[in-house]
């Protein structure tokens, strides 16, 4: 089969599927295929050779749908992952049943300001620091939160491999430089501001009013001043975000002066600013706990948890590196199904569990598809001939309107292991998009049960030379 028509027909065949789901049922003709799958093994047979005629979607052209095809699917925790440079600082946290507490503290660097100074007597007035949201929260707006703004203690320093993690943390003070609880209102674009310690922000002050020499360059500012960590006290359930993509808008300190002055002249508020440090250190650091949710458990070795074990479902999280694991026996037996056989596409459907997600915890566009090692170590991202990365994509329709699923085309998957010259155990793993696993702590909770109304299926086209 020329590569052209057969890239066509998989595509033809894909876009029927995510639209009407259930293009066409050969029940009798898939049970017998899934009976030979199970015993039967050969060689990936040559396509070229095999005819198609026009009417491909006709049951008499030779493509069959195979819905029957065995998959497991698990709840895997990868304990580490990059956090380095994030675009958004989270603080607060969320908490549910089916993957327990999940918070996270910020640590970000500051540098040396450019500060133009009058000839004026200049008074100092206070120390704060200001942020942004950026509009991203999980949880319930309408609680308060408590965050503490902490000097970090010891510089703060990539690893080995030049990044930072989820686990990686470094120490603080002990009392924050200043504290406040407030309610979040992540959709403002007004700045907000924590008032800080007087006495340190007077330091502060004095520094730059004379000049001081630790702040002639960003290397002197911080063995001063090597930075900030924003604490959430208690378990709250609200997370939100802050931006961290400009010096303009990311979290900064303020010092506030006025001019010495006449009590009958005016005198205007103004302020020093030593900013955040784009080309800086930032990241964000998870806590995790998984106690006394559907997840307890996952963090002792293996770090895996059958559905079996978890009231047959299987939890998705950015933040807490939780990721579903589908595993698919027999994909190298597939063309032994006949003498003349060309496999051709392949689309996994995982829905989630009615009643785990609202408007509050909403669930997300998309999700990564990669390909994981079998000691459950991710590899790489699943990606086509072109390079274009695979997504397994939010999808509902006028069926399922209340009951959204997620499509993934694992095509070149299949097309990988069925190449493969020697037997490659390889697995699937579903989670959150690599742009989204270190500013986020959104999850979805797949329901893998047939009482579903829109169950989990895994649907594969092979071509079946009649001839």
């Amino acid at each position: 089969m020329p590569v052209g028509i057969k890239d066509f027909i998989g595509a033809a065949i894909r876009d029927t599927f995510a639209k009407k789901y259930r293009v066409m049922r050969k029940i009798g003709q898939a049970f017998c295929l899934f009976s030979l799958l199970m015993v039967a093994s050969c060689q990936f047979s040559d396509t070229e050779e095999f005819r198609i005629g026009e009417e491909f979607i006709d049951s008499h052209s030779g493509i069959v749908l195979i819905d029957t095809m065995k998959f497991s699917v698990s709840t895997v925790l990868v304990d580490s992952f990059s956090t380095s440079s994030s675009s958004r600082l989270l603080i607060g946290g969320v908490n549910d049943r089916y993957s327990g507490q999940v918070s996270c503290m910020p640590y970000f660097e500051l540098t040396s300001g450019s500060f133009t100074i009058g000839d004026d007597d200049l008074v100092f007035d206070s120390l704060v620091v200001v942020m942004h949201y950026d509009t991203f929260y999980l949880g319930d707006t309408t609680r308060s939160i408590t965050l503490g703004v902490h000097q970090v203690t010891e510089p703060i320093e990539l690893n080995e491999s030049d990044y930072l993690t989820n686990n990686s943390a470094f120490e603080t003070a002990a009392v924050p430089l200043g504290s406040r609880t407030f309610r979040p209102e992540p959709n403002s674009n007004e700045e907000f501001t924590i008032r800080l310690n007087p006495q340190f922000g007077k330091r502060l002050f004095d520094m730059v009013i004379d000049k001081n020499d630790t702040l002639t360059s960003d290397s002197k500012f911080k063995d001063f001043f090597h930075g900030l960590a924003f604490v959430t006290e208690g378990n709250p359930n609200i997370m939100v975000g802050l931006s961290a993509d400009s010096s303009n808008v990311a979290p900064g300190l303020r010092i506030y002066y006025h001019e010495e002055v006449y009590e009958t002249e005016q005198s205007d508020k103004t302020y020093f600013t030593i900013p955040y440090d784009d080309d800086g250190i930032h990241f964000n650091h998870f806590d995790r706990n998984f106690g006394g949710s559907l997840m307890a458990g996952i963090e002792t070795k293996p770090y895996e948890l059958p559905v079996s074990g978890t009231e047959y479902k299987a939890v998705v999280q950015s933040g807490s590196g939780l990721y579903a694991k589908v595993r698919i026996p027999g994909i190298q037996h597939l063309t032994g199904i006949a003498s003349k056989v060309a496999f051709i596409s392949a689309t996994l459907k995982l829905t989630p569990y009615e009643g785990s997600w609202d408007s509050n915890n909403p669930l997300p566009d998309s999700l990564g598809v990669f390909i994981a090692d079998r000691k459950n170590n991710i590899t790489s991202q699943l990606s086509r001939s072109d390079g274009s990365l695979v997504y397994a994509l939010a999808t509902s329709n006028g069926e399922f309107d209340n009951q959204p699923y997620y499509l993934a085309d694992v095509t070149i998957f299949f097309n990988s292991l069925l190449a493969a010259e020697e037997d490659k155990e390889q697995f699937i793993f579903i989670g959150p998009p690599s742009s989204a696993v270190a500013n986020s702590a959104q999850s979805v909770v797949f329901g893998l049960t047939n009482k579903l109304a829109s169950p989990a299926a895994l649907e594969v086209y092979c071509y079946i030379d009649k001839n």
